[in-house]
Formats: structure tokens, sequence, C-alpha cells
């Protein structure tokens, strides 16, 4: 009988939670896809050339992880 009661809880424990991952990974996806909608991620280098600094992206990944 504990283990139905344990198999229902978990059921509705991934069921409470699935929502809130898929919109974490739906974050960290536009992060990742969009780093030109960040501040500073694009700098110029001495070539006058723009490059990516993906250490700029890291805390709003985190971010959207969390």
């Amino acid at each position: 009988m504990i283990i139905v009661a344990r198999f229902m809880s978990s059921m509705m424990m991934h069921l409470n939670v699935e929502p809130e991952i898929r919109a974490g990974l739906m974050l960290a996806k536009y992060v990742v896809n969009h780093p030109n909608r960040f501040k500073g991620v694009y700098m110029k280098n001495s070539m006058g050339e723009y490059d990516i600094h993906y250490s700029r992206l890291i805390p709003p990944l985190f971010i959207a992880l969390s």
C-alpha cells in the first residue's frame, strides 16, 4: 500500500514541476540563440571586428536554468 502512495506522490510532483523546467529550458535556449539581445556581449577587438564574449552570457544562462 505504501508503494502506491509513493508512486502517486511522485507522479503529482512531476506534473507540478515539469512546466517550470520546460520554461527554464526555453529561456536558456533563448539566451544561447540570441546573444545579441544582451548588453556587453559583443565587443570590438583590435582589428575592428566584433567578438562574442561568452563569459557575459553565463549569468543570464544560470538565471534561466535556476
